[in-house]
C-alpha cells in the first residue's frame, strides 16, 4: 500500500526546492542513502532527486519536514519500502560487498565476509582465514 506525503503534495516549487537545501543542509550535502555527496549545480532538484519519509507513512512515520530525508531519484527507487535506516544500512553493505569482489585477493567465489566489513570501517586488526 504506498502512501502519499499531504505535507509534500502542498508545497509550491519553490517552497519543495527550500525544503531540499534544507534538508541536505542537515545530512552534510549527502544521498541519505548512498552518502554520496549532492552538489546542487549539478542536478535537478525537481528531477533528479526525491524527498521520502525516514520512517514510513505506513509504520506510523510523521508527515513532516522531522521525518524527512533527500536523496537521488535512482537511491529512492532502489529502497522500495524499506525504513531508511534499514535501506541505507543495505546500501552501505551493497558497497562493502562490490568494493570486496573488486579485490584481487577475492576470496575464490565465497562471499562477502565480516573481514570485508571490518576493513570497510577501519577496525581489522586481525587477519581472518577462511
Amino acid at each position: 500500500m504506498e502512501v502519499h506525503s499531504q505535507y509534500l503534495a502542498k508545497l509550491l516549487k519553490e517552497e519543495r526546492e527550500q525544503l531540499v537545501k534544507d534538508l541536505l543542509q542537515g545530512q552534510d550535502n549527502k544521498c541519505f542513502l548512498c552518502q554520496e555527496h549532492i552538489n546542487l549545480a549539478l542536478y535537478n532538484i525537481s528531477k533528479d532527486l526525491n524527498i521520502d519519509h525516514v520512517i514510513p507513512l505506513a509504520k506510523n512515520g510523521s508527515d513532516n519536514p522531522t521525518n524527512f530525508a533527500v536523496m537521488h531519484e535512482s537511491c529512492n527507487k532502489s529502497k522500495q519500502d524499506a525504513d531508511l535506516h534499514v535501506a541505507r544500512v543495505l546500501c552501505r553493505l551493497d558497497k562493502i560487498r562490490k568494493e570486496a569482489m573488486e579485490n584481487p585477493e577475492a576470496k575464490n567465489g565465497f562471499g562477502t565476509s565480516l573481514a570485508d566489513v571490518l576493513k570497510h570501517f577501519g577496525g581489522r586488526k586481525i587477519r581472518f582465514s577462511l
